[in-house]
């Protein structure tokens, strides 16, 4: 009985801390919303990494980048390497460009590369280390 109280305790402090943390961001406006993150294997890493999402975004939008595959190291590093858009990004993991291969992309102290730009070579078949090259 006391194990059971104890598991209902953890299960509870869980929750608490993803409320806490999903409230913290502009996208929850309430219990639905956190709900629907829940029922889409959104976790509480997860939304801490979107912590710099653009107000105007909405928890379908969030849900869209984990239904795409989009992780929050993946959205965290894409984020760093470029002033990118939820769909930006969504479209990018989509059509498989990985985080390696935007950062190849990218000069040091220079403008990044659209997503349309990146999505281009990609389609082109130009690769990472021919990215590179040409970067240098």
């Amino acid at each position: 009985d006391l194990h059971r109280v104890d598991r209902r305790q953890r299960q509870m402090c869980i929750r608490d801390s993803f409320a806490k943390a999903a409230h913290r961001h502009q996208f929850v406006n309430n219990a639905d919303d956190i709900t629907a993150l829940r029922r889409h294997g959104i976790t509480t890493e997860f939304i801490e990494a979107l912590s710099d999402v653009d107000a105007s975004s909405t928890t379908k939008d969030i849900i869209q980048l984990r239904q795409s595959g989009v992780t929050a190291d993946y959205y965290t590093k894409m984020r760093q390497y470029g002033s990118y858009s939820i769909d930006d990004i969504v479209q990018m993991k989509r059509r498989g460009i990985t985080t390696s291969y935007v950062q190849a992309s990218q000069v040091q102290g220079k403008v990044a590369l659209s997503s349309e730009s990146i999505i281009d070579l990609r389609n082109r078949g130009v690769s990472t280390e021919t990215i590179r090259e040409l970067r240098q």
